[in-house]
């Protein structure tokens, strides 16, 4: 045991050492919130407008000036045929496209949108083509209410939004609880993203870290003082304990980034809230309708009331480090069963093969999270860390996840089992490509 500590020491303080490990680990908060961020950040940046000529022979369509990003300029259908002002778009590249409206010898709007088409001298933006196609609906939908004797403006005053507030019910002795659907959405997806990532990440290190090693001969050197079951396991679980050193900076930094974020960026938004919260309990003394923005600030404030996050963060950490160990041990296969990473690709594929299925299917399970295919997947040890990682957030019976859980407790047992008996033939075995038959043979030899 004191050998493996000692491999366990070793490993993670060479890897917390590096300049890498810090950088990353200090950036990580950020980088992760700017990616999540980005998005937005970049929806909001104004591009450079789009000018469209537009045919309208009919003469009814009324596209005004456009939106912030795309321009509608008229061209007179009297001096210029289809053709022509195809010519006129060529000739005049500062035009993006060309809206061509036909028309008929009576006005018929489906014959009209029929006939509709749109020309560039490239391929149309899916933004511009879009936003064009729901400006056309529009103005038909108005002809034709027309047509048939309705008032549009009656028809715009009689649309409605509808937001629906969703509960669910506990126990019978229990008041029901606002869900937190969009919130849960969130969570489980991070989650299992970050499961997937990780395993990947810190999988990989131990590969590489064996293949270096190996190349380098000073596994020859090492095994004369440790058997190779230890070192084996000394580099799977000092690495382990630099993914959760990491980890743990990185939701130390969130909190405090938060923390701070909220105390100076957003402290007028919470003490609106807190306001908004009394004035919610003076309307219900008062017997008074609660107005639409109190309630729905309320809503938000609930809902991430609802989630257990000391539960889903204490469930994430189980189902990263045991995940990982499970997938840690398969790696150690592979490192000493090659002597580069070039070759290493084709045995590491079979591995992820259950990661990439449980990737795939993770929209579904967010979806439908107390499906069969979520239940079972839940219980296979190569799908459950992402899989789980996905259901936590929605509630899911304990004793599910019990057995989620001793089922992966059970098979990175087995697998580290197995793996130490294929890694101690492995790690000596130079200059020769294996098969994956092979390599399941070695488990047989006796040493």
């Amino acid at each position: 045991m004191n050998k493996i500590w000692l491999i366990i020491r070793r490993e993670f303080l060479h890897r917390v050492r590096k300049r890498s490990f810090l950088i990353i680990t200090l950036l990580g908060p950020f980088l992760f919130g700017a990616l999540i961020t980005a998005p937005a950040f970049l929806s909001e940046i104004q591009l450079e407008k789009r000018v469209i000529l537009v045919h309208d022979r009919a003469t009814l369509l009324d596209f005004h000036q456009g939106n912030a990003d795309i321009r509608f300029t008229y061209i007179d259908p009297s001096k210029y045929d289809l053709q022509q002002a195809k010519e006129y778009l060529k000739e005049n590249p500062q035009f993006y496209a060309l809206l061509y409206i036909p028309t008929g010898e009576t006005w018929d709007p489906d014959f009209m949108a029929a006939g509709i088409a749109m020309y560039s001298l490239g391929d149309i933006s899916l933004k511009v083509q879009s936003y064009a196609e729901s400006l056309i609906k529009s103005k038909i939908q108005e002809e034709k209410l027309k047509l048939l004797g309705v008032d549009p403006a009656l028809v715009k005053q009689s649309e409605t939004n509808v937001r629906l507030r969703t509960f669910y019910l506990e126990d019978a002795d229990k008041a029901e609880k606002q869900s937190a659907t969009e919130l849960k959405f969130v969570l489980a997806f991070i989650g299992s993203l970050l499961i997937y990532l990780f395993i990947f990440l810190y999988g990989n290190m131990v590969m590489r870290g064996i293949i270096e090693e190996k190349s380098n001969r000073i596994v020859e050197i090492i095994i004369t003082s440790v058997k190779p079951f230890q070192l084996m396991m000394g580099k799977i679980l000092g690495i382990a304990l630099t993914g959760l050193l990491q980890f743990a900076i990185w939701v130390v930094l969130s909190a405090a980034v938060y923390t701070l974020a909220s105390q100076v960026l957003f402290r007028e938004k919470f003490e609106a809230a807190r306001v908004l919260a009394a004035q919610q309990e003076q309307l219900k003394i008062e017997g008074s309708a609660i107005p639409m923005d109190i309630d729905r600030s309320l809503e938000i404030i609930n809902a991430i009331q609802t989630i257990n996050f000391p539960l889903v963060l204490s469930l994430f950490v189980f189902y990263f480090l045991f995940g990982y160990l499970a997938y840690g041990a398969l790696f150690a296969i592979v490192g000493s069963a090659v002597d580069n990473e070039t070759d290493s690709q084709q045995l590491v594929l079979p591995i992820s093969i259950p990661l990439i299925i449980s990737i795939l299917a993770m929209s579904s399970i967010i979806d439908n999270p107390e499906s069969t295919l979520a239940a079972a997947l839940s219980y296979i040890p190569l799908t459950s860390p992402v899989i789980m990682m996905a259901r936590i957030p929605f509630g899911i019976p304990w004793w599910e996840t019990a057995l989620s859980m001793l089922f992966l407790i059970l098979f990175f047992l087995l697998a580290a089992w197995v793996a130490g008996r294929i890694y101690r033939v492995g790690i000596l075995m130079y200059g020769k490509k294996f098969s994956l038959s092979e390599i399941i043979r070695w488990f047989s030899y006796r040493m």
